[in-house]
């Protein structure tokens, strides 16, 4: 997770043993401004993308939240290899937070991925998805600040887009007072980022449209700045 203080980035966000947010460590100590936190949901992992909604749902001292192919539910847990786990993928002060869970072998990813040339599990989380009750979606209306939301159609790992279209509908039926957005691109992987990854080549709307992705990447650079400067 990416952390912002003020106008000062930092990879300092972790997650301690004795609570689900753990603690926040700040490039000025000194001068904290509990007002001026922000994260983005970001990383190689895809639970990371999640990982910024629940934290800010968890904790009032993060005050935004920019999140790019995000969940709207907290999702099971990953296992060695390809494979998940009955375990939610995240705690707070070392009690599971509800998931959403479906008994898939990975050897089910595996071969769906070689038939789409491509890396893709969102059939697993479709499927535990339409198992899933009310308490597994993420309580995104206790953020304490502005929320973007972001993402990808073509989203192979998880139904990224659907989330963004869960969150915001999520918010609006609760008295949240806070700006919130949804940008949903048609061509975008679900690695998605303000910056060029090399992802491309591994899914196949990169391959496909990698002219549209580059520009993709040009309009949500510009989107994500645009809102942190409001």
């Amino acid at each position: 997770m990416i952390v912002k203080h003020k106008d000062q980035w930092t990879q300092s966000f972790t997650v301690d043993k004795d609570g689900f947010y753990g603690h926040l460590y700040c490039l000025d100590k000194n001068n904290f401004d509990s007002k001026a936190l922000l994260v983005l949901g970001g990383g190689g992992m895809p639970y990371k993308f999640t990982m910024s909604e629940a934290a800010a749902s968890y904790s009032e001292e993060i005050n935004g939240v920019t999140a790019l192919s995000p969940s709207s539910r907290v999702n099971m847990g990953i296992g060695p290899g390809i494979s998940w786990v009955k375990a939610s993928s995240w705690t707070f002060k070392g009690d599971e937070l509800p998931y959403a869970y479906a008994k898939v072998p990975g050897w089910r990813a595996v071969l769906k991925s070689i038939r789409a040339r491509e890396l893709t599990f969102r059939f697993a989380y479709e499927e535990a998805y339409r198992n899933a009750g009310d308490e597994s979606m993420i309580p995104i209306e206790k953020i304490n600040g502005p929320v973007l939301v972001c993402g990808a159609l073509e989203d192979s790992l998880w139904p990224s887009a659907q989330a963004c279209d869960e969150i915001i509908d999520r918010l609006e039926k609760h008295p949240f007072k806070h700006p919130h957005k949804k940008l949903v691109y048609r061509y975008a992987l679900h690695i998605l980022l303000p910056f060029d990854t090399g992802y491309n080549k591994y899914f196949r709307v990169g391959r496909k449209y990698p002219g549209e992705c580059r520009q993709t990447i040009t309009d949500l650079r510009r989107e994500i700045m645009d809102w942190l400067h409001m």
